[in-house]
C-alpha cells in the first residue's frame, strides 16, 4: 500500500511539471504543426464534424483516437493535446517507480532516478512535441523491456510483447514505423541461441505479424475510403528537409559526407551525451550477453532507423529518437543488478545525462533547439517567424468582398481575428495567391499582443495561424468556430 501512494505521488508531481512545461511551451509557441494539427482534428472528430472514413483511416491512429476520446469526454476549453501527454508521461513515471522498487531499489533514490529520466531534456521535448512523440517513447520503453525479456525466456508471452510493442510503435509515429523496418533484421540477436537453428523464421514471423496485418488492414481502410486516408504530421520529406537544413547549420557539409550516415552517428553521439550511464553498463556486462544483446539492438536499431528516415525520406525527421538515451538507461537500471547496487555511482552519471542532453537535444533537433533559445530570451517563436513573412501596409484590390465577413471581423480581435485573416486569404484565388491578404475592417497584420492575447488566448491564435495552411478548406470554418468558442471572443 505504501509502495502505490508514493507511485501515484510521484505520478502527480510529474503530472504537474510536465503540464506546466507544456502550458509554458504552447504560450512561448513552442508546440510544432503536427500537435496543432492533431488538436484541431480531434476537435473536429470529437464534435461529431469528421466523417467516419477520415477517422478510420487516420495516422497516427493511436495519437489521434486517444485525443479524440479526450476531447469528447472533457469539458470545452480543455487542452486536450496537453492533458493527454502529461497524463501518458505521468503513468510513464508512476511504472517506472514502482518497477524500481520492485527491483530493490530505495524510496528516495527510485523517486530520485525516475525524475532524472522523465524530466530529462529529451523526454521534455517528446512532451512539447505533443502525444505523437510521448506515446512513440512509451512504446519504444516496452519494447526495449520486452527485447530483455524475450532474450531471458524467449516464450510465448515474450514474444507477444514484442509483437505488440512493435505494432504500437509503428501506429504512434512514423519514426516508430522506421524502427519496426529496422529492428526486422535484428531480432535473430535478441532471442535465445538455441532457438535460432529451427524456429528462426517462424520467430520472425510471429514477431511482425501484428504489425503487417494492422498495415495491410489499414491500408485497406484507405482504399475503401478513398481520399480519407491522411496524416496529421508534415509530409516526410519536408520534416527530413528541415532537419537536414537544420543540421548543416551546425556542422556544415556533415561528419562523413552523407546525411543518412551522418543522422546514425548524430544518435550515437546524443546516447553518450545524455546517457553516459548506458555505455558504462554496456562496459560492465560485456561478457553477459543476455544483457548485453538486448541493449547492443536497441542501440543499433535507432540508429539504423534515423539513417533509413534520411535515406528514403519516408518517416521524417529523426527528432523524435532524442528520447532513447533516458528511456534506454532506465531499462538498464531496470535489468542490470549492478546499476542498482552501485547507486552513488548510478546517480551522478544521470545528472550528467540530464545536462547532457541539452546538448544532445541540440544535435539531433537542431530546429527545436533554436526555438527553445527564442523562447528563453522571452520571445514568441510564432511571433518571430511572423517576421519574416510580413509585407508593407497598403491596400489590395483583392479583398475579399464578403459582407458578412467583414462585419464578423470588425467584432472580433485576437486569436479569432488571426484566423479569420487567414481563412480570407486562402480564400482568394488570384495570382499572387502567396501574398498576404485581409479582409476590410479586420484587425492590422502588424498588430502587437495585447491583454486579450495573453496566456492561453495567444497560443490558440499562433495554432489558428497556421491551420490554414494545414486544413482542408470545408474544415476551416469549424476549427475557426471551435477556436473562437474556446477564447471566450
Amino acid at each position: 500500500m505504501t509502495r502505490m501512494i508514493s507511485a501515484v505521488f510521484v505520478a502527480l508531481v510529474a503530472f504537474a511539471a510536465v503540464f506546466a512545461v507544456s502550458m509554458s511551451a504552447t504560450t512561448a509557441g513552442l508546440v510544432p504543426d503536427d500537435a496543432v494539427t492533431l488538436w484541431a482534428s480531434a476537435i473536429t472528430a470529437g464534435d461529431g464534424q469528421m466523417p467516419i472514413g477520415r477517422i478510420v483511416a487516420a495516422y497516427p491512429t493511436i495519437p489521434f483516437l486517444a485525443a479524440t476520446l479526450l476531447e469528447f469526454v472533457t469539458p470545452a476549453g480543455t487542452p486536450t493535446t496537453i492533458l493527454l501527454t502529461a497524463g501518458v508521461l505521468a503513468l510513464l513515471a508512476g511504472g517506472l517507480f514502482v518497477s524500481f522498487r520492485r527491483t530493490g531499489v530505495p524510496p528516495i533514490g527510485g523517486t530520485l532516478m525516475v525524475f532524472l529520466i522523465v524530466l530529462h531534456p529529451a523526454v521534455l521535448r517528446a512532451a512539447i512535441a505533443g502525444p505523437a512523440d510521448i506515446i512513440f517513447t512509451v512504446f519504444l520503453f516496452l519494447l526495449g523491456g520486452a527485447l530483455f525479456d524475450l532474450r531471458a525466456r524467449s516464450a510465448a508471452p515474450e514474444i507477444m510483447a514484442v509483437a505488440l510493442s512493435l505494432l504500437g510503435l509503428a501506429f504512434s509515429h512514423p519514426m516508430g514505423a522506421a524502427i519496426a523496418c529496422a529492428a526486422i533484421p535484428l531480432f535473430v540477436f535478441s532471442v535465445r541461441p538455441e532457438l535460432l537453428t529451427s524456429l528462426t523464421l517462424n520467430l520472425v514471423m510471429t514477431l511482425v505479424f501484428p504489425t503487417a496485418f494492422c498495415v495491410a488492414a489499414f491500408s485497406y481502410m484507405s482504399w475503401v475510403f478513398p481520399g480519407s486516408g491522411w496524416s496529421f504530421l508534415i509530409a516526410p520529406a519536408e520534416g527530413v528537409a528541415t532537419w537536414a537544413a537544420g543540421f548543416s547549420s551546425l556542422f556544415g557539409r556533415g561528419l562523413t559526407g552523407s546525411l543518412a550516415l551522418d543522422a546514425g552517428i548524430a544518435v550515437l553521439v546524443t546516447l553518450l551525451l545524455a546517457a553516459p550511464l548506458v555505455p558504462f553498463l554496456i562496459i560492465w556486462v560485456w561478457e553477459r550477453t543476455p544483457l548485453l544483446a538486448p541493449a547492443l539492438v536497441i542501440v543499433a536499431m535507432t540508429a539504423m532507423a534515423a539513417s533509413l528516415a534520411v535515406l528514403t525520406g519516408l518517416f521524417g525527421d529523426p527528432a523524435p529518437l532524442a528520447a532513447m538515451p533516458p528511456i534506454l538507461a532506465a531499462i538498464l537500471i531496470m535489468h542490470v543488478p549492478l546499476a542498482r547496487e552501485q547507486l552513488l555511482f548510478v546517480l551522478p552519471l544521470l545528472v550528467l545525462g540530464w545536462f547532457g542532453g541539452l546538448a544532445g537535444f541540440a544535435i539531433l533537433d537542431p530546429r527545436g533547439a533554436m526555438n527553445v533559445g527564442v523562447a528563453l530570451m522571452g520571445r514568441n517563436v510564432d511571433m518571430q517567424s511572423r517576421q519574416r513573412y510580413r509585407r508593407p501596409q497598403r491596400r489590395s484590390r483583392r479583398y475579399v468582398q464578403c459582407a458578412s465577413h467583414r462585419a464578423r471581423s470588425r467584432a472580433r480581435t485576437g486569436a479569432a481575428a488571426a484566423v479569420h485573416r487567414r481563412i480570407c486569404a486562402r480564400r482568394d484565388t488570384g495570382a499572387n495567391r502567396n501574398a498576404l491578404r485581409r479582409c476590410t475592417g479586420s484587425a492590422d497584420w502588424n498588430w502587437s499582443a495585447g491583454p486579450v492575447e495573453q496566456g492561453f488566448s495567444a497560443a490558440l491564435s499562433a495554432w489558428g495561424r497556421r491551420l490554414s495552411h494545414r486544413l482542408r478548406q470545408r474544415e476551416l470554418e469549424i476549427v475557426r468556430a471551435k477556436l473562437t468558442q474556446r477564447t471566450g471572443i
